[in-house]
């Protein structure tokens, strides 16, 4: 696997509208929490682009995000949103750009497409982990997980006192996962994540519990339950119950030793920590996760 060049202060982080538009408001909140931080921001030229219930076209959606890549004066891209729409851009991207200019790509909800595939087909290490306009609500702890993750030269452990214990266990294999519904969309397309001995990690927002289920059962008759090696549950907002769907995840993966952790902080509440897509992950005690370049 590729790990992405370490983010310095000072270093220009890309922005981009992958998918759904967004509000000027909470977004220059977003840029000012990074500005904060350090960094200086080079928006997408297509960034503020409208069409339909999308943020561009998908060729100009494509073309800012390969862009973005391409620029030596950008050393991290970061989206502005998720929304709807990576989907669509998969069959315009050059996926060989993205091994050849390796650099930190952040984001989560309809950007697990792009985290995921392009990890899948480059090797390139990514990171679920805000959007800018998410980062307004996100806490102090998640803006410093972040930060850590791009800055650190060592993957900084995860460490969550809050973590519930579904099923115990400890395991290791490559980190995969993020969106329900959106790792969903994937399978049985040549774009599907390879989950084979992997740690998963899965969160949704505003989804009844009959859908959650739906999507559930979905990964395991697909046969993907199947493979991992733990599934590490986030938040899912708007769910009715939590805990009916850390019953259904266990109801669904048949093999005991097989580690289900709940209540993680990842998803579209205050607390998603930034997790490295791709790297190696140790599950080494209850709610404590170690991540490396290589296993």
């Amino acid at each position: 696997m590729i790990r992405p060049p370490l983010l310095s202060k000072n270093e220009a982080i890309g922005v981009v509208a992958p998918s759904s538009p967004f509000d000027d408001q909470v977004f220059a909140g977003g840029l000012r929490i990074l500005e904060g931080m350090g960094f200086h921001l080079i928006l997408a030229p297509n960034l503020r682009n409208r069409h339909g219930h999308l943020a561009g076209t998908d060729q100009e959606r494509a073309r800012d995000f390969t862009e973005m890549f391409i620029r030596s004066d950008v050393r991290a891209v970061m989206g502005a949103r998720g929304g709807f729409g990576t989907l669509r851009l998969l069959e315009e991207l050059d996926f060989r750009i993205f091994g050849q200019a390796p650099k930190p790509l952040v984001g989560f909800s309809d950007l697990t497409v792009l985290v995921n595939v392009i990890t899948q087909r480059s090797s390139l290490i990514t990171f679920h982990g805000p959007v800018v306009t998410s980062l307004p609500q996100s806490s102090i702890r998640s803006r410093q997980s972040l930060y850590d993750m791009l800055t650190s030269p060592e993957f900084p452990p995860l460490t969550w006192e809050k973590a519930k214990i579904v099923r115990p266990g400890l395991a290791e294999g490559r980190l995969v996962g993020g969106n329900l519904t959106t790792l969903c969309h994937l399978l049985g397309t040549p774009y599907e994540p390879d989950f084979e001995g992997a740690i998963m990690i899965l969160e949704d927002v505003n989804e009844p519990f009959y859908r959650i289920d739906r999507m559930l059962t979905h990964l395991k008759l697909a046969g993907k339950l199947d493979q991992v090696n733990a599934v590490l549950l986030g938040d899912f907002q708007g769910c009715e119950s939590h805990e009916a769907v850390w019953d259904r995840v266990c109801h669904l993966l048949l093999r005991p030793s097989v580690p289900i952790w709940g209540n993680m902080p990842l998803g579209h509440g205050e607390e998603n920590y930034t997790w490295p897509i791709g790297a190696y992950a140790r599950l080494v005690s209850e709610g404590e996760i170690h991540f490396y370049h290589e296993g």
